[in-house]
């Protein structure tokens, strides 16, 4: 039997732990496909006193190696079903949703290697610990893996149903599009949009240079496409408000029904120059430390070392959730003293 090796504190667990920002070309009209925000980004570029940038994140592709059957079916049932014994542990069994434990089984049949399932799984449960799924919502997601759909396209939308006003079921309409947009980066985007009939608003190419040059930054754009998705502003009203002199906090504020004050020094500008960029991480933030969004906003626009702290929790947070599914036995492995988890393969 092969075993890998994973130190568990630089488990990167491939779908969750940010905002997920998506620069599409769903956010323009159907005459003009160019990537909006990718023109956004280039013009950008050549305004000699624009520091703004496009930081479009992508979850990484799962690991596609794949490993041979440790055990029968069987066995595998075995192990999954009796986790209410000696494996369990008090603090989180009892926590899991009634089909958790058919997800992992679901899973495991599959062809996906031991690595593929931890980060599943562990995507899984960051939704209800950081985010608070209830447990029927985080059935709704598993019921949709167990009933035959990609997880990765699963998991990938529901993460993007976050951002969004819409009802749960949205990721499974989202899901039902992928083949029409399949093999393009923003799929789910495009689907979203597709599915809500663009009902949050649309830019043309025209648009965005018109924005730009009306004084709103790339990163504007960038936040106003997904605070949209709230459905109480649509993205051109976000951004007239932008260059009217509002900022992306005054917005942020209305939207989430939040009072976030936006601290600035004596010279009158935002203390942290890259707060705009991640200014929507601090629901991320306030859900890993069990603090209100406004603690955590103000704590983003105020210290640029904050980033470097989400990260770290990130890491903390997805180590100890992989930790727990090997204690639980509903991963394969051992927890060791000095490399941490070492998976069975």
């Amino acid at each position: 039997m092969k075993r890998k090796v994973a130190v568990i504190i630089l488990c990167v667990v491939f779908l969750v732990g940010t905002f997920y920002v998506f620069a599409s070309d769903a956010l323009i009209n159907q005459e003009d496909k160019t990537d909006v925000l990718e023109i956004a980004e280039t013009a950008e570029s050549a305004e000699p006193d624009s520091t703004a940038e496009i930081v479009i994140e992508t979850s990484p592709e799962p690991d596609s190696e794949t490993a041979e059957p440790t055990a029968s079916a069987a066995a595998e049932e075995e192990d999954l079903s009796g986790q209410a014994g000696e494996n369990e542990t008090e603090t989180t069994a009892s926590q899991y949703p009634s089909n958790f434990y058919e997800l992992a089984q679901v899973l495991n049949s599959r062809d996906i290697n031991t690595v593929g399932v931890c980060d599943i799984l562990t995507s899984y449960l960051y939704l209800r610990d950081v985010y608070g799924l209830s447990n029927q919502e985080l059935e709704y997601i598993a019921g949709l893996i167990i009933g035959g759909a990609e997880p990765s396209n699963i998991m990938e939308a529901a993460y993007f149903w976050l951002d969004t006003c819409e009802d749960i079921s949205i990721i499974e309409q989202i899901y039902n599009k992928k083949s029409e947009y399949e093999g393009g980066k923003f799929w789910v985007e495009n689907a979203y949009n597709d599915v809500t009939e663009y009902i949050h608003g649309e830019l043309s190419v025209d648009d965005v240079n018109h924005y730009l040059e009306a004084g709103a930054a790339a990163v504007d754009i960038q936040n106003a496409n997904i605070l949209s998705r709230r459905g109480v502003y649509t993205i051109q009203q976000i951004l007239d408000r932008i260059i009217g002199g509002e900022t992306i906090v005054d917005v942020m504020n209305d939207v989430y029904g939040t009072n976030i004050t936006q601290p600035v020094s004596l010279f009158g500008l935002n203390e942290n120059e890259e707060a705009d960029e991640n200014i929507l991480d601090s629901k991320e933030l306030a859900g890993l430390e069990n603090k209100q969004i406004e603690e955590s906003a103000e704590e983003i626009l105020s210290d640029s070392g904050v980033s470097e702290r989400l990260s770290k929790k990130r890491n903390e947070k997805n180590a100890g959730l992989v930790e727990q599914l090997v204690v639980n036995g509903i991963i394969p492995g051992r927890i060791d003293e000095d490399l941490g988890v070492i998976f069975d393969e």
